[in-house]
């Protein structure tokens, strides 16, 4: 209890000082872990979802305090980055249903920094992936896929660093369809990303397109292919 309060105080003086920006940044650096040493989630979870742990003692959510606070446009990007983070988190540790809470709160921040063009079409682009990702479990995911590849497909000159985010977008459309055990449309959009991945020379992503593709023709029992 004590915690939130004072993570309150801090926040309104912050506020106050036109300093919003610099807090949420220092905020969502301290959050973070360094990957180098390995997957600890332990570690990252302790860091990253601090905040949250603190408002859940008062059945909150830190959401409520940037709602607060007006989501100021300077603070908009690391508000979003945290959310957007924590729900990358959460579907890394296999728990879904946290993963969607936290995205269904990330989405609309992103679409606020899509409005105002605070961000350059593959940072969309790679974000919408993402999240549609981690709520993959969930019907809308598509659309949130969908949204990414649109935004790429309207540059006809793409860099080769947007081009395996295409290729990933049209794979991870495949894994839509996979886990809802629609193994002949996930082939389709399976073998899209690998016949875009050829034409690009993606080399290094062909094998994952490899992967993917035996994997569907093996839960078709096609294996022979």
């Amino acid at each position: 209890f004590f915690a939130v309060q004072g993570f309150e105080q801090r926040w309104e003086y912050a506020n106050a000082r036109s300093e919003t920006r610099t807090y949420m940044e220092a905020l969502h650096e301290n959050m973070q872990y360094d990957s180098s040493k390995g997957m600890d989630y332990s570690r990252r979870t302790q860091y990253m979802d601090f905040c949250e742990f603190l408002y859940a003692e008062r059945n909150d959510k830190l959401e409520s305090l940037l709602k607060k606070c007006n989501m100021k446009e300077e603070a908009l990007e690391s508000s979003f980055l945290f959310y957007y983070d924590l729900a990358g988190l959460y579907k890394d540790l296999i728990q879904p249903k946290l993963a969607e809470e936290l995205s269904d709160i990330a989405i609309p921040l992103l679409e606020k920094l899509e409005e105002k063009e605070m961000y350059t079409d593959f940072q969309l682009a790679d974000c919408y992936n993402y999240l549609g990702y981690c709520i993959a479990t969930r019907d809308d995911s598509i659309q949130y896929l969908e949204r990414a590849k649109t935004i790429l497909e309207q540059n006809d000159d793409l860099s080769k660093k947007e081009k395996r985010l295409l290729g990933r977008i049209l794979s991870n459309m495949g894994a839509f369809y996979y886990a809802r055990r629609d193994y002949e449309s996930a082939l389709v959009w399976h073998k899209k990303a690998m016949d875009y991945r050829v034409e690009k020379e993606l080399w290094e992503d062909v094998v994952h397109s490899c992967r993917t593709i035996m994997s569907d023709y093996y839960m078709l029992k096609q294996y022979d292919k």
